[in-house]
C-alpha cells in the first residue's frame, strides 16, 4: 500500500514539474575586457583595472570581483550573489557604470567591451549495445 502511495505521488508531481529540453539558467558571471595597447601589466592595472573595479564595487548584488591585469589587456570578473534571481537589472547597472568609466581610462585605452557568460544544462543520453552471440556481460559494457 506504501508502495503504491509512493508511485502515485511520484507519477502526479512529475506531471506539473516545469521541464525544459535545454534550460537557460540565469547568467551570474560577466567579465569585462578592455585593451591597453602597448601598456604593460602594472600600467594596465592602475590605468583600467582598477578604475573599472572601483566603479563597480559597490553594486551590493554583486559577489565577487576578480582581476586580471595582462601586458595590453584588462580582464575584470563580475560575480552575482546566487540569491539573486533577476539579473537583468544588475546587469543593466553593471554596464552603466562602465560606460561611466570610460571618461576616466586613458584616452588610447579601448572602449570596454562587456560579455554574460553564457549557461546551459543539455542533457547527455548514452545507448549501450551488445552485439556479441553469447549473453549480455554487464561487467564487460
Amino acid at each position: 500500500m506504501i508502495v503504491l502511495l509512493i508511485l502515485v505521488a511520484g507519477l502526479s508531481s512529475m506531471a506539473v514539474l516545469p521541464r525544459m529540453e535545454d534550460p537557460v539558467l540565469e547568467q551570474r558571471v560577466a567579465i569585462i575586457y578592455t585593451r591597453l595597447p602597448g601598456a604593460d601589466a602594472k600600467r594596465v592595472e592602475t590605468l583600467v583595472t582598477e578604475v573599472i573595479e572601483d566603479r563597480v564595487r559597490d553594486i551590493e548584488e554583486i559577489k565577487e570581483i576578480r582581476s586580471i591585469s595582462r601586458v595590453g589587456i584588462s580582464a575584470v570578473t563580475i560575480e552575482l550573489r546566487d540569491e539573486i534571481k533577476e539579473t537583468e537589472n544588475v546587469w543593466s547597472r553593471v554596464r552603466s557604470r562602465i560606460e561611466d568609466s570610460i571618461g576616466r581610462l586613458p584616452a588610447e585605452a579601448e572602449r570596454p567591451e562587456f560579455r554574460k557568460l553564457e549557461v546551459r544544462a543539455y542533457a547527455l543520453i548514452v545507448g549501450l549495445v551488445w552485439d556479441r552471440e553469447e549473453p549480455v556481460d554487464v561487467r564487460v559494457l
